[in-house]
């Protein structure tokens, strides 16, 4: 908990310290190698790398495998059958937009953007400043 409130660059993990609660197997597939893999409670994985960074899991809690009733699943079924119609509405409007405007780019002013501060840079300035330790750019 301690190493995810100092390190970790993502707002979510810092809010809980880094407490996930239960994951049911395919809701996080980034952990799910890992985690499903681990035999007993209070076990520490090594570190390993995710799309979001490094992580490393250590099992709190272990319940055994278990069918979910049809009431306990319908959140998640109506969720995903609406991402599945939300995908295919995407998919039909990029096409069609695709066909309808004509995208040009002008390497002149792509030369000009200026990208705003990664989430990561703004954290750790804010780390900085806890510890007195600011410096300016």
């Amino acid at each position: 908990a301690a190493i995810a409130s100092e390190y970790s660059t993502d707002g979510e993990t810092l809010e809980k310290r880094g407490q996930t609660g239960l994951i049911i197997h395919g809701a996080r597939p980034d952990l799910d190698e890992v985690g499903f893999n681990m035999k007993r409670v209070g076990e520490v994985s090594t570190p390993f790398q995710t799309d979001k960074g490094w992580m490393v899991i250590k099992l709190l809690e272990q319940q055994p495998e278990r069918q979910f009733t049809f009431d306990e699943a319908r959140d998640r079924i109506q969720a995903a059958l609406r991402q599945q119609d939300n995908d295919k509405t995407l998919k039909e409007l990029l096409a069609k937009w695709r066909d309808e405007f004509k995208v040009v780019v002008y390497d002149n002013n792509i030369k000009k953007i200026k990208l705003p501060a990664r989430p990561q840079d703004q954290l750790k300035q804010i780390r900085n400043t806890r510890e007195g330790k600011l410096t300016q750019s």
